[in-house]
């Protein structure tokens, strides 16, 4: 008897547990800072979107939340977008897409064409979690700005480069 007791407990706590959910037509925005879109100027780079993101107006992009994670408490732990950003630049181009933010850690990756791969290329600062939304600046993260240099032959790219802000409304 006391073990189906402390069995119905556990399976009631794991059910009642969030788990990763979201609505079909969720997005995030992602907006390019003013600095970012100066440098990449400066190495004539353009950026675009990519994938399954579209661009709604100056520099400024939707991406499909894809999935959220939820810690124990049900605060927001990790935020999965689809589509990305494209950057170009002749006769290159690398697309960053399927962003992964994770918000105890502070960092968010990114799955980049070249070389096929997830790196982490984001330091997330200036975090406010809310009951309503998730807001945060992208840095570019050290060793991200040498990568990024050497795949446009480039020097504008530096680490710690505001990026851009990304922002979540919460279901």
């Amino acid at each position: 008897m006391r073990v189906r007791l402390i069995t119905g407990l556990i399976v009631g706590a794991l059910l009642a547990m969030p788990v990763g959910a979201h609505a079909e037509d969720e997005t995030a925005a992602l907006t390019i800072t003013p600095s970012a879109l100066e440098t990449l100027a400066i190495g004539q780079l353009s950026v675009e979107p990519s994938g399954a993101a579209g661009l709604t107006g100056e520099a400024t992009y939707l991406l499909p939340v894809t999935d959220i994670a939820f810690n124990r408490v049900g605060e927001v732990r990790a935020i999965r977008l689809a589509g990305g950003v494209k950057i170009a630049g002749a006769p290159i181009t690398l697309d960053l897409t399927n962003f992964r933010v994770n918000l105890p850690s502070q960092q968010a990756s990114v799955r980049a064409s070249y070389p096929d791969t997830r790196i982490r290329a984001f330091d997330v600062v200036r975090l406010k979690v809310s009951k309503k939304r998730v807001t945060g600046v992208l840095l570019i993260s050290p060793g991200t700005a040498s990568v990024l240099n050497d795949q446009f032959d480039t020097y504008v790219f530096t680490d710690g480069l505001r990026f851009a802000r990304f922002e979540y409304a919460l279901p």
